[in-house]
């Protein structure tokens, strides 16, 4: 009796009741901890079926019981049951068969509502975890890494982006996809941050295994183990129509300033055109009466040819300015010819050139060669490439100073050249002079769109435009359809 007291006692204080039930006499006896189960006061008798009415599964209960042998004399189920109250709890019975000739059972019931909740909280956010982690592995490209950087895990979705298998990226490190397109001190400043325990983000231009270029804003986090960092894991979004689709806006923004330039220098000139068209004719007509009427022919004829050139010279600024003062975007493509345009642009570009002391110097122009074109935008191009030149050519203070444009034609196709005597671009930069926003000049001395923008107005004219690796001075080569007229 004593052993029997002990462990009522003990099961009562881990809330864990007991009952027993014989069959064959309809005795029934519960611990108080049965009570508190069913929220039922001590002081209320209760039996085997007040018990059992108290389980909405009764039927399943009793079956068991029939199932109890000598043979098989234990079972265990979870089951709902309701309170007093008529609120929903588990229960873990146990029932063990005592004595079989007076049927006598053994129950023990514990509350498991709190587990069963845990339990079931635990299995929504492993589905919830499951079901974010097949979201995200649609979306993101998934890494992990050791200390050292070498890839351990990759997703499905990393493969698919940059077309390498899983098994040629495990064990290798990143550099498996760079680009060359950002510098060495990017990536020292990355492994700094996150060597420092701090979150790393940014855009990365990466390369995929067929050598194309994709971009990506990436998040990179250390893992810990034991407070110390075992490891990184980084999770990226490949935002390359993004960066295009910026890349064209701010193109356009870049032409809309340069046209705006333009514009405000188009107004100036139609001004000076204006005010300087009648004393022009006025100086033509003197310089004509000059010729016939003086009686030292040879010393006015010197003075009248100074007066003339520089008429013309007038002339050609004026021509160059209503030029590049022209609005370009939307103009139709036109049959051009090639002198027009190359002989404006260049008396206009000698003349601005004059002040810097740099020698522009250009080719003989093929006659009668045509291409379809926006003229304007293509004396953009020569524009913002002479420019270029000359910005290098003083700004690294050249002994020589002196620029050359060179035009041929080869087959079907125009060519144009652009030499200067500056100290060239350094090959590791040379893949990149053309991307957006790429630029070699000062913070705030240039956007990096100018060269960008050159090779989209010559592609839209479906011509090619490159910076030439082999030769002694900095040297671009524009090659353009020549039109053939019948």
């Amino acid at each position: 009796m004593e052993n029997k007291a002990n462990a009522t006692r003990a099961l009562d204080l881990m809330d864990i009741g007991w009952w027993t039930y014989s069959r064959c006499s309809g005795v029934f006896e519960c611990s108080k901890a049965i009570h508190r189960l069913f929220l039922l006061p001590y002081d209320i008798e209760i039996d085997f079926a007040d018990l059992t009415n108290l389980i909405p599964d009764r039927d399943n209960l009793l079956e068991s019981l029939e199932l109890l042998d000598d043979e098989y004399r234990f079972f265990e189920k979870e089951l709902t049951a309701l309170t007093s109250e008529g609120k929903n709890i588990w229960l873990k019975v146990s029932i063990e068969l005592l004595n079989h000739e007076k049927q006598l059972y053994l129950g023990v019931m514990k509350d498991i509502t709190k587990e069963k909740i845990l339990a079931e909280s635990r299995i929504t956010l492993m589905n919830e975890q499951i079901r974010y982690k097949n979201t995200v592995g649609k979306l993101a490209i998934i890494a992990e890494t050791d200390l050292r950087g070498t890839i351990t895990f990759v997703n499905d979705k990393f493969c698919e982006v940059t077309g390498y298998k899983k098994h040629e990226l495990i064990g290798k490190t990143h550099r498996l996809v760079n680009s060359g397109y950002h510098p060495k001190d990017f990536f020292k400043q990355m492994w700094e941050t996150l060597l420092s325990g701090e979150v790393w983000q940014g855009r990365i231009c990466n390369a995929r295994k067929d050598e194309s270029v994709y971009w990506v804003q990436t998040n990179i986090a250390p893992i810990y183990r034991d407070n110390k960092i075992t490891g990184f894991f980084s999770m990226r979004i490949e935002i390359t129509n993004q960066v295009a689709l910026e890349e064209e806006i701010e193109i356009e923004k870049e032409r809309g300033r340069f046209n705006a330039q333009l514009a405000s220098v188009g107004e100036m000139s139609a001004s000076i055109a204006h005010e300087i068209a009648n004393p022009l004719a006025i100086i033509n007509g003197a310089n004509n009466l000059i010729v016939k009427m003086v009686d030292k022919p040879d010393k006015i004829l010197l003075h009248a040819d100074s007066v003339k050139n520089a008429v013309q010279r007038i002339q050609k600024i004026i021509t160059g300015l209503k030029r590049l003062a022209r609005k370009s975007t939307g103009d139709d493509f036109e049959l051009t010819k090639l002198d027009d345009i190359v002989v404006e642009t260049m008396d206009f570009l000698e003349e601005s050139l004059r002040h810097t002391h740099i020698t522009l110097e250009v080719s003989k122009i093929p006659q009668g060669v045509f291409l379809m074109c926006r003229d304007v935008e293509i004396s953009q191009v020569l524009v913002n490439l002479v420019r270029n030149s000359r910005d290098s050519i003083i700004e690294n203070n050249c002994k020589e100073r002196w620029i050359k444009v060179h035009i041929s034609l080869n087959e079907n196709q125009i060519v144009v050249s652009v030499v200067d005597s500056g100290p060239g671009i350094s090959k590791d930069i040379q893949n990149k002079i053309m991307e957006s926003f790429f630029t070699t000049k000062k913070t705030g001395k240039g956007t990096g769109l100018g060269l960008s923008l050159v090779k989209k107005i010559i592609e839209s004219h479906k011509g090619k435009i490159s910076l030439l690796p082999d030769e002694e001075n900095t040297t671009f080569e524009i090659t353009l359809p020549r039109h053939i007229v019948d």
